[in-house]
């Protein structure tokens, strides 16, 4: 697909929060088999159970270069993006979230999309 075409198509989706309920467990499993992708967009996931999920059944990974998400995606087992900004615990100074744009976002997601063995 042309790169400015998928941006069309993908950016306006980004920002959607997307919901599955009620799925059994080999429901997911079949989801994760069928999916040319993961992605954990959040920037606030300690250990993305989902993420380690994907990556049991050889799925492509994406997420944020912050917490777990930055050891579990290292050396070659999926992308990460680094973060544009951070949100810090008031008080005690400890980030909070790690935040990434739409446009960087939909950038991985076309770059892993071309090549899954990032």
């Amino acid at each position: 697909m042309e790169k400015k075409k998928f941006f069309e198509l993908i950016l306006p989706l980004i920002n959607k929060k997307i919901n599955l309920l009620a799925v059994s467990e080999e429901e997911l499993a079949e989801l994760y088999l069928q999916s040319d992708l993961f992605v954990l967009p959040s920037g606030r996931e300690g250990l993305g159970c989902t993420l380690l999920e994907s990556m049991a059944v050889g799925t492509p990974c994406l997420g944020i270069a912050h917490s777990a998400v930055m050891e579990m995606l290292s050396e070659g087992r999926g992308m990460l993006i680094s973060p544009s900004a951070y949100q810090y615990e008031p008080g005690d100074g400890h980030i909070t979230n790690a935040i990434v744009s739409s446009t960087e976002l939909a950038q991985a997601i076309y770059a892993l999309l071309l090549d899954p063995a990032k």
